[in-house]
């Protein structure tokens, strides 16, 4: 029986809707991770006409507002300067993730799949190679419904 691998991918967004920075690991169904990939997007990340997303109606004291992106900014500065992170361009992400369809052809999810598709799909970043996929945040959904308690 073959076994069965995940690709979980989560991503950080532009203000128009392109991915800045890019997570991914491969693991089993036991959360044995076999691979992993987080970079930052060379052309996105470090172009300021795609600015990370932030709501300039909110308090400067919220997570999301300008103030809030200068500062993720100024962590993923020293990220880079670290070497804990670095920046790749979209087709070295799609060698990436090509590389991981051919060695584990892996079941891609995500927290919430439809989004991170899309701003993938408008960023050029090829998720469409794993035609197995399920939403994380759907299933959970299906297994446990919310329901209102009155």
């Amino acid at each position: 029986m073959a076994k069965n691998y995940f690709l979980i991918v989560d991503t950080e967004t532009t203000q128009d809707q392109k991915v800045a920075d890019f997570g991914a690991v491969v693991c089993d169904k036991k959360g044995n991770v076999v691979a992993s990939c987080g970079v930052l997007v060379k052309d996105i990340f470090d172009n300021p006409n795609h600015p990370l997303f932030f709501d300039s109606s909110a308090p400067s004291s919220a997570l999301w507002s300008k103030k809030g992106a200068d500062l993720r900014y100024a962590r993923y500065t020293e990220m880079l300067n670290n070497g804990s992170r670095m920046l790749a361009s979209v087709g070295a992400i799609n060698r990436w993730l090509a590389r991981i369809k051919s060695q584990y052809n892996p079941i891609l999810t995500a927290y919430n799949l439809s989004f991170d598709k899309d701003k993938c799909n408008k960023t050029d970043i090829d998720l469409a190679l794993f035609d197995r996929r399920f939403c994380l945040w759907y299933a959970s959904y299906t297994i446990c419904p919310y329901r209102k308690i009155s």
